[in-house]
């Protein structure tokens, strides 16, 4: 099935260009999404949380790949390979936008005033509501980027919080950090 959709651009040149286009397109909403405001200067009080609009496009994007999921099963009956393959990308798909949807929860925002910065506690959770730490601004120790783009703040009595560079203008929170604790950039 897939592979007949893809012979029938054989020799015309639309079909990738529109592709690559609307790649394109894409990555770039992302990338407008993800960094928001820039700002140079502190903000003294202050939130951030992940992008509706991205959980939306996540959750959206795992229904319609669940649906073809079951589509796939239904459309070949008679072959094994999509009888699994089918199911597979269903439940994998269901699981990934229920994951997504737990992204909206209110207790993985990170915000700050002029005291300190309070946020999640735990880097990931498949429960709604998530432990909460708060720090002053002296107490935190170290800030530490990991592959994923998560981002942890320790404190001298090993508490921690996580937020993410997904989160809509966390460049806002990076700024008043680098303000207030310029020795953890050094």
């Amino acid at each position: 099935m897939v592979v007949g959709w893809l012979q029938q651009f054989n020799g015309n040149w639309l079909g990738p260009f529109l592709t690559a286009f609307l790649t394109m397109l894409i990555l770039s909403m992302l990338r407008r999404m993800m960094h928001g405001k820039r700002s140079h200067e502190p903000v003294e009080v202050g939130s951030i949380r992940v992008s509706r609009a991205l959980i939306w496009g996540l959750i959206i994007l795992s229904a319609l790949l669940a649906t073809l999921g079951v589509v796939i099963a239904i459309l070949e009956p008679n072959d094994p390979a999509a009888l699994f393959f089918g199911p597979f990308l269903a439940i994998m798909f269901v699981a990934m936008g229920l994951f997504s949807f737990l992204s909206f929860s209110p207790y993985y925002a990170l915000a700050w005033d002029s005291q300190g910065v309070e946020g999640a506690a735990k880097q990931y959770s498949i429960k709604w509501q998530i432990p909460r730490n708060r720090m002053t601004w002296d107490e935190i120790v170290t800030v530490e980027t990991k592959k994923n783009g998560v981002v942890c703040l320790s404190s001298s009595a090993k508490s921690k919080i996580y937020y993410s560079q997904f989160f809509l203008n966390h460049g806002l929170f990076e700024v008043t950090l680098k303000s207030k604790r310029p020795d953890l950039f050094t």
